[in-house]
């Protein structure tokens, strides 16, 4: 027997005798999640880090979480798309079906029937395959041609090699120095510079199938026999053989080392620097592709089931199973040296050899068959095992043939206070239970407990309603009175190093709780995958939290607490986290599927995050995606923007970060891939965006500078010219205002020149030349009668009215104390004159201070004149008597009352003679102008009543005057004095 055939031989021992008891998960994705169609035949990854999945009923574009989906009314020449590619430039392009080529760029389907440069093409048959060189330039391969689609534009076909046709070219890629690889009648050949240099040979057979090799720049896999599959190295020319079936369907090398062979019963993957160690990926299910995107994950298309994502090879799934049982749930886990132990149901424990995880022993527990979950594994020092399952604990030897049981005890959890205690919390007591002979030693709690942990003396008791403690001395003190969010159902305890008690709980999330207060809650709000937390374990400074939806990480030495979580699309056999164990980096998680496990320091290293932008929307109008700068019109001032994050293993957890500078400087946060900014005000804007997967890892930020137009009103040079026009109004109103003021100010003046005028008219009207003659008159009959001594006195007595009078008229205002003195020297003389034939009398009010209280100058003696004249002075039956009395009344004003007891007005007017009637018509008029102009200039009104006295008989009595006075201010009499 040939080397080959043993070698061949080895390799299907390896292989098929090979425990494949590794088992993956994966994510599914079909027509009800949105993939166009089940059967998937290729698979491309662009720039953006969009995937590109051509099916038989269109091309489905995706972004980890939505399907856009292509078909002929984009543009498709056929629906069924059987190749598929991604150059440097961001096109896309397609091979479908039916004779025809077309390409996918910025959002529009090119093809021969709307493309100038895709119409030159002339194609024989359906298109083989894609390539691009170093410099751009796309390869068009075909079984009897290829054809170059230069960057220019430029189209050249290639029908021969070396001047032999092309009569089969099954395989094309680009080479490692950047230019074309094409094979070609079982020869592979470097094309550069129009020429063709052989560089390997493919032996294939049988021969003609292009699904049977496959090209890279590094690696070829061509199918040698029915059984024999052969890589070869294009670098180094060594070659691997591999079994190979006629179930296959196509090769895909995914890398530089890594091999596929897709078949109809799943994948099997060949890592060529460990050939014995294949992998095998969704057996069953009939595989065209395999794929390997920019994080790493691995993707396979389908016949009929649509595309797989391989969650992660970091995540190994032991299914464990029994006979007659099916699988098996994991509820307690424990290591011990090279081994694991592992709690399970129906009464079983499990016990596997590590590093490898293949030997696996199984010990049930019971006499009897039973349904029991072993919930709790511990190591005794003498090294026997305990255990608590929910109906007994069980004290066994490590080989589990001698077993010591503590019946009717179901045991919820457990705490090791120390080697030879151990504290139980049970369905209807917690006890303190001796390990090695399993007697209770006390009873701590009495009641339902469903946790328990022992700190400082302190025994915390988790229960249905909440937390309690249970001192030294036994007292027990309910922690939910005082903290009612204590009062939730307690699923599991832990303590962290600086003393803080983590409490999970079974529908609010983890509880901080340290000095007798809460200090911090951590909830789905805060990245939890679900509130329901089943079960709690610290390592170093993490929290590992299993829920119903999955593990989760908690750095607790960051004051955020940020939250990892792993579920089932990353590789966990299920969401549902029965347990969670730490073994130095290794993380083993126990569910109702089996065993899981992964090294929590290397698993998604490679995840990465990437954002594009999608669409730009406004009023309707789509922006191009490459615009920048632009200028929204004000009436239309509201923009769309859509985005893509693209992380595939955060399976869609993917959340941005944004802000719009020139709206809100703060950042914000959401989980939709849109943003809506309806109506924003004119000015200049920059979005800036940031797409963070579920890892924390942030992509390069997208800026979006934009601007809103200013309307008209509200641009500068329409503020310039309203400012404009207001400075012009206000000018206008201030010089009218300033006109007016004037105006105003010259109508004062002139009133006041007016009541000067008619102060020096009032003077000289009331300097009656009769009274002066009269004066005179009786001076000089005091001369003839040679009476010096009344001459003299009446002289002087005239000399000092006269000076007072001429006083007087240059002030506006007077006291009462000296308008008395005036009066009384006035009304003196009169009676002088009158040879005592009248008296008079002035009375002032007691609380009027005389010296405080002013009224204009000279406005009395008219009337006081007017009164002797043509009342007293025509009286013949008794003396004449003139009363003068002033005061002021409640309203604080100065009322004044002249007083006589003449004949009467009426009387007076048979005496009055023409030329006494125009006088005294002049001086009266002069007297009233003279009140209506102070009356206007100074803002005050002085009020004049005229009363004719009569008896009972209605005979005339006299005249009664009265004047009303305002009390003019200080100010204005210190002015005017």
């Amino acid at each position: 027997m040939s080397y080959k055939f043993i070698s061949t031989g080895f390799i299907f021992l390896l292989i098929y005798s090979c425990s494949f008891s590794q088992e993956y998960s994966y994510t599914h994705y079909d027509i009800k999640e949105g993939l166009a169609g089940s059967t998937a035949y290729c698979i491309t990854q662009d720039n953006d880090g969009f995937l590109w999945i051509g099916t038989e009923t269109g091309v489905s574009r995706f972004d980890g979480i939505h399907f856009k989906n292509f078909s002929g009314s984009d543009g498709l020449p056929d629906a069924e798309i059987l190749q598929i590619f991604a150059d440097s430039r961001g096109r896309i392009w397609m091979a479908p079906f039916s004779n025809s080529v077309c390409y996918y760029y910025k959002g529009k389907i090119h093809n021969q029937d709307n493309d100038s440069i895709l119409k030159k093409i002339g194609l024989r048959g359906v298109v083989g395959g894609f390539a691009e060189d170093k410099y751009g330039t796309i390869l068009i391969r075909q079984r009897t041609k290829f054809l170059l689609l230069k960057t220019n534009d430029e189209i050249i076909e290639y029908t021969s090699i070396n001047n032999s046709p092309i009569n089969s070219c099954l395989a094309s890629s680009r080479s490692a120095s950047g230019n074309f690889l094409v094979e070609e009648a079982q020869n592979v050949y470097e094309f550069a510079d129009g020429h063709f240099t052989q560089v390997a040979t493919a032996k294939m057979n049988p021969y003609n199938n292009d699904v049977y090799i496959d090209l890279t720049p590094t690696l070829m896999v061509c199918r040698e026999s029915f059984s024999i599959a052969t890589i070869t190295s294009l670098q180094t020319g060594k070659k691997f053989n591999l079994p190979f079936s006629n179930i296959h369907i196509s090769n895909s090398i995914i890398d530089d080392s890594l091999v596929c062979i897709n078949q109809s019963d799943g994948t099997t993957e060949f890592n060529i620097r460990d050939i014995s160690n294949p992998k095998k990926f969704l057996p069953g299910v009939s595989v065209t592709k395999t794929f390997k995107d920019n994080e790493g994950n691995k993707w396979f298309t389908t016949m009929g089931q649509g595309i797989f994502k391989l969650n992660s090879d970091d995540f190994k799934n032991i299914t464990l199973t029994i006979p007659g049982f099916g699988n098996i749930s994991v509820y307690s886990i424990k290591k011990i040296n090279n081994e694991l132990l592992l709690g399970l149901n129906n009464d079983r424990v499990c016990k596997i050899k590590l590093p490898l995880y293949r030997n696996k022993s199984y010990f049930r527990i019971s006499a009897v068959e039973t349904n029991e979950n072993i919930v709790f594994i511990d190591i005794l020092k003498n090294g026997n095992p305990i255990l608590g399952s929910t109906m007994k604990m069980i004290n066994a030897s490590p080989d589990f043939r001698k077993k010591e049981y503590l019946d009717s005890m179901s045991l919820k959890g457990a705490y090791r206070k120390n080697d030879s205690e151990l504290l139980v919390a049970t369905s209807w007591n917690v006890f303190a239970v001796n390990p090695y002979n399993l007697h209770i030693l006390d009873t701590i709690w009495r009641g339902r407990a469903t946790t328990i942990y022992l700190k400082n003396d302190t025994t915390y008791v988790g229960t249905l309603n909440g937390l309690y403690i249970v001192t030294k001395e036994k007292k027990i003190i309910d922690l939910g009175e005082k903290i009612p969010f204590l009062q939730k159902r307690i699923a599991g305890l832990v303590e962290s190093n600086d003393g803080s008690l983590w409490i999970a709980t079974y529908n609010s999330g983890v509880i901080r709780y340290k000095d007798n207060k809460i200090l911090s809650v951590i909830t789905t709000e805060q990245g939890l995958t679900s509130n329901i937390c089943r079960n709690i374990f610290i390592d170093k400074h993490f929290l590992w939290v299993g829920t119903d939806k999955g593990l989760n990480k908690i750095d607790i030495n960051d004051k955020d607490y940020p939250v990892t979580f792993y579920t089932s699309h990353d590789g966990l056999n299920s969401d549902l986290i029965n347990v969670v164990y730490a073994a130095g980096n290794t993380i083993y998680v126990g569910t109702p599927a089996g065993l899981s496990f992964f090294d929590e320091t290397t698993v998604f290293l490679k995840s990465t995050c990437k954002l594009v932008l999608m669409d730009m929307i406004n009023a309707g109008e789509h922006f191009p995606l490459d615009t920048t700068n632009f200028e929204l019109h004000y009436n239309r001032n509201n923009i769309r923007f859509e985005y893509a994050g693209i992380s595939y293993k955060s399976i869609g957890k993917i959340s941005y970060r944004y802000r719009l500078i020139g709206l809100d400087s703060s950042w914000k946060y959401t989980d939709q891939n849109f943003l809506d900014y309806p109506t924003l005000p004119s000015g200049n804007y920059q979005l800036q965006l940031l797409a963070i997967n579920k890892f924390g890892i942030v992509s390069k930020p997208i800026l979006i500078g934009f601007s809103v137009a200013t309307p008209f009103w509200k641009s500068n040079w329409f503020y310039l010219l309203v400012i404009a026009v207001c400075v012009v109004f206000v000018w206008m109103l201030m010089s009218w205002r300033i006109k007016s003021v004037r105006q105003k100010e010259k109508e004062k003046e002139k009133i006041r020149k007016k009541i000067i005028e008619m102060e020096y008219m009032a003077l000289r009207a009331q300097m009656n030349p009769h009274f002066i003659f009269n004066c005179l008159n009786s001076i000089q009959q005091y001369i003839f009668d040679k009476d010096i001594f009344a001459a003299n006195k009446y002289i002087s007595r005239f000399a000092r009215l006269i000076r007072t009078t001429l006083q007087n008229s240059s002030r506006t205002l007077i006291s009462i104390s000296d308008e008395v003195e005036y009066l009384s020297t006035y009304l003196e003389l009169e009676k002088l004159r009158f040879k005592d034939q009248m008296n008079y009398a002035i009375e002032i009010d007691g609380l009027l201070e005389k010296d405080d209280f002013f009224i204009p100058t000279m406005i009395l003696q008219p009337y006081i004149e007017n009164s002797i004249r043509h009342g007293i002075r025509h009286k013949t039956d008794s003396e004449g008597y003139i009363q003068i009395k002033m005061s002021l009344d409640e309203k604080n004003v100065l009322i004044c009352i002249i007083e006589d007891n003449g004949i009467g007005r009426k009387k007076s007017m048979t005496y009055k003679t023409k030329e006494h009637i125009e006088y005294q018509s002049k001086g009266m008029s002069l007297t009233a102008d003279r009140i209506k102009l102070m009356n206007a200039a100074y803002g005050n009104e002085i009020k004049i009543q005229i009363i004719d006295l009569e008896n009972q008989h209605n005979e005339p009595t006299g005249t009664r005057i009265i004047l009303e006075f305002p009390v003019y201010e200080l100010l204005f009499q210190n002015e005017t004095l």
